[in-house]
């Protein structure tokens, strides 16, 4: 059997089965009346219970910030067609938030749609700087932390062997007591 999600061969140790939904996201039935299932691993539900966790958190931002009832359809579309981790577009939004806002009052908007456009149109100007940033950062966090010293004691001398990324050939130092 293959996974729904990620299209591998599943070990019977890591089958999770899944009931199959309609778009009314109501179970769907076999023609002899039982349940009809997706096999998956079981790490691949948890991370598409993850990911859909991230497009919650996104939506609650976005509705508690910008808009008074409910998000556009249209701005999902337009958010989804990125193909961003929501939890990156919603730190970009974080970091543009005050400007938005201050631009946003200022303007007059016929109906939720038109700025939903404007709103996507500004974070379409500041995610992918936005992103590039946040990558450079997360490699750098990497490398601070693969980067380590180890000492190490012995009976004539002291050696700090400094752990480099793999980029790096290993330097050792030894000094004597």
């Amino acid at each position: 059997m293959k996974c729904y999600y990620c299209k591998n061969v599943i070990d019977p140790e890591d089958l999770e089965l899944m009931p199959k939904k309609d778009k009314q996201k109501n179970i769907k039935y076999k023609k002899d009346g039982t349940i009809d299932f997706h096999t998956c691993h079981k790490t691949c539900i948890q991370e598409k219970q993850i990911y859909k966790q991230k497009w919650e958190n996104l939506d609650n931002y976005i509705k508690e910030k910008f808009f008074n009832i409910a998000v556009p359809a249209r701005m999902y579309m337009l958010l989804k067609e990125l193909h961003i981790e929501a939890d990156i577009i919603q730190k970009c939004f974080e970091s543009i938030e005050n400007n938005l806002l201050s631009y946003i009052s200022k303007k007059v908007f016929k109906d939720d749609v038109a700025k939903a456009n404007y709103i996507f149109g500004a974070l379409k100007n500041n995610i992918n700087t936005f992103n590039e940033n946040y990558q450079k950062q997360l490699i750098n966090e990497k490398i601070k932390s693969e980067s380590e010293y180890e000492v190490i004691n012995t009976a004539n001398s002291i050696s700090f062997e400094f752990k480099a990324p793999k980029s790096i050939n290993k330097l050792t130092l030894d000094f004597l007591c």
